[in-house]
C-alpha cells in the first residue's frame, strides 16, 4: 500500500449553498459561464452551452441578456466604462436567483464594479430574488457609473452587509430610479443603496422594508469615508425599518464626511430622517406622515406625478419617466409641413407627455402615425382627461390625429381614473384613419376604448 496523500491538493475548493452555486461560474475558470438561458436550473454551464449574446447596440430585452451582462462584469471581461447599456422593454426575472452586476462576494472584499451607464429608458425589472447572504448585494452588487430611468417593481434581497434593493454599494450617479424591494442584511442595508461612496442620488425613491442588525436606511444604509461631496435631491423613502440604529432616509455617515447635502427629500416619520447627527446639511427636507408624503408629488418636482386611483405604489408619488416609458422627455418638433410624425411607441408616449404634463393641446396641429405601434401592455396614460375625480378633467386633445391607416395594439390602462381611453378627453378635434387592435381599459367613469369623453366639435372618421 502506497500513501499518496502528500500529492493531494484541495486549495480553492469549498461548499456552497444552492443559491450561491448559481453565482460560481467565474470561480470555476474560463470554461464556465452563468446559466444565462436557465437550461441547468441556474447552475454554471460550459461556455459552449450558452446561446446568449449581447446585441451590438447594447439594448437588452431578455433576462438572459441581463445575466450575461452580470457575467461580463463579474468575470472582469468588461466593466462597460464609456458604454451605455439600455433596456428595450420591462423584464420579469421570474424569482430565479439573481447574480448581482458587480462584486457579489462571499467575503467582504472589493471586486469588480459596473462603470458604464445603465439606462432603463423607463422600463423595469420585476420579481428580483437574491438569497445568497453574500456581501455587496442588490440588482447591482457594485456600481461606479450611472444608473438612470430604471426601477425594480418587486422582489427580495437577503445578504450579509452592503445590501440594497438597487445597489449593494454605489458611487457615481443614480437618477430617476426606484426600488420596491424587501431588503434584509446584517449591516449597511438600504432600500435603494446599502453603502454609498461619492454618490449623487436625484429624483429617486425606495418603498418596501429594510431589516438590519445595524444601520438600516430607507434610501441609503451608510455613507463611507469616500462619500465627501455626495448629494440626495428630490427623492424620498417610504420604507418600514426594522433593527438597531435606523434612519428614515439615511442611517449612518462616516465621521470623515462633513458635507453630505440632502435637498428637497423626505421619509416617513418615526425614526429620525438621518440617524447620524453630524456630517450633513438639510435643505427643505423632513420626515412626513404617510398622508403628507403621498401628497408630495408636486413638491418633489416635475420628475414625479401622483399615483393613480388604483394605486400602483401604495398612493405614494411615482416617477414620470416610468409613467411614460420615455427617458427623453423633450418636446417633439413638427416637420416642415407642421405635422408631428410618429414612428414608434416612445414618440407616441412623448405626445401624451406634451399634452398631459406640458399642457400642449395640439390645437391647429396634426399628429400622424407612420407605422403600426405595439404598446406592449405597458401602462398607457390617456391623451387628456385621466382625472382622479369626476369633473376634474381639464386637459383635452384639440388637434387632428391621423392614424394614416395604422393602429395601436396591446393598449393597457389600469389606473382607475375618470375620462380614460386612448384619448381621455377630446374637444374641437378630428380623429381619423385609426384603430385599436387589442387591449384593456379600466376606469372609474367616462371610460371608452378609443375615447373616454367627447365634447363639442369633434369628428371621428374611418
Amino acid at each position: 500500500i502506497t500513501d499518496n496523500s502528500a500529492l493531494e491538493s484541495y486549495s480553492g475548493n469549498g461548499k456552497r449553498k444552492a443559491s450561491q452555486m448559481v453565482t460560481a461560474a467565474h470561480g470555476l475558470g474560463s470554461s464556465y459561464i452563468y446559466d444565462c438561458d436557465w437550461i441547468n436550473d441556474g447552475y454554471p454551464v460550459l461556455t459552449w452551452q450558452s446561446k446568449t449574446t449581447l446585441p451590438e447596440d447594447l439594448v437588452l430585452t431578455t433576462a438572459s441578456q441581463l445575466r450575461l451582462l452580470a457575467f461580463q462584469v463579474n468575470s472582469g471581461k468588461d466593466d462597460f466604462s464609456g458604454k451605455t447599456v439600455r433596456l428595450g422593454r420591462s423584464i420579469d426575472l421570474d424569482s430565479r436567483e439573481w447574480t448581482p452586476i458587480g462584486r457579489n462576494n462571499y467575503e467582504d472584499a472589493a471586486k469588480k464594479s459596473f462603470r458604464g451607464t445603465f439606462d432603463g429608458q423607463g422600463y423595469t425589472v420585476s420579481n428580483l430574488r437574491i438569497s445568497t447572504e453574500y456581501y455587496y448585494l442588490g440588482f447591482f452588487g457594485a456600481n461606479g457609473g450611472t444608473i438612470q430611468n430604471f426601477g425594480i417593481t418587486s422582489g427580495s434581497v437577503k445578504g450579509a452587509n452592503k445590501v440594497g434593493g438597487l445597489c449593494g454599494s454605489s458611487s457615481g450617479r443614480i437618477s430617476n430610479c426606484f426600488s420596491r424591494v424587501t431588503v434584509e442584511g446584517t449591516i449597511y442595508a438600504g432600500g435603494l443603496v446599502g453603502m454609498a461612496g461619492k454618490l449623487c442620488i436625484e429624483n429617486s425613491y425606495a418603498k418596501g422594508s429594510v431589516t438590519a442588525t445595524n444601520n438600516a436606511g430607507g434610501l441609503v444604509g451608510y455613507y463611507s469615508s469616500t462619500a465627501a461631496g455626495s448629494e440626495i435631491s428630490n427623492s424620498y423613502a417610504a420604507c418600514s425599518l426594522y433593527g438597531k440604529n435606523n434612519g428614515g432616509l439615511v442611517c449612518g455617515i462616516n465621521s470623515a464626511v462633513t458635507d453630505l447635502l440632502i435637498r428637497n427629500s423626505y421619509a416617513l416619520s418615526g425614526p429620525a430622517l438621518v440617524y447620524t447627527t453630524t456630517g450633513y446639511s438639510l435643505k427643505n427636507s423632513s420626515s412626513q406622515s404617510a398622508a403628507n408624503l403621498k401628497a408630495k408629488a408636486t413638491a418633489l418636482g416635475k420628475a414625479f406625478r401622483g399615483d393613480g386611483a388604483i394605486a400602483k405604489n401604495g398612493g405614494y408619488p411615482v416617477l414620470t419617466v416610468h409613467t411614460y416609458k420615455s427617458p427623453n422627455m423633450t418636446i417633439l418638433q413638427p416637420n416642415a409641413e407642421g405635422i408631428y410624425e410618429i414612428r414608434n411607441a416612445q414618440e407616441l408616449r412623448c405626445i401624451a407627455y406634451m399634452l398631459n404634463e406640458e399642457g400642449i393641446s395640439f390645437a391647429g396641429k396634426t399628429v400622424r402615425l407612420l407605422a403600426d405601434i405595439d404598446l406592449e401592455n405597458e401602462e398607457w396614460i390617456p391623451l387628456g382627461g385621466n382625472a382622479s375625480e369626476d369633473g376634474g378633467s381639464s386637459l383635452r386633445f384639440s388637434g387632428t390625429f391621423d392614424g394614416n391607416g395604422h393602429s395601436v395594439s396591446n393598449l393597457s390602462i389600469s389606473e382607475g381614473n375618470y375620462y380614460v381611453g386612448f384619448f381621455g378627453d377630446l374637444s374641437k378635434a378630428v380623429v381619423q384613419n385609426f384603430g385599436i387592435e387589442s387591449g384593456t381599459v379600466t376606469g372609474a367613469g367616462k371610460v371608452g376604448g378609443l375615447v373616454g369623453t367627447i365634447r363639442s366639435n369633434v369628428t371621428l372618421r374611418n
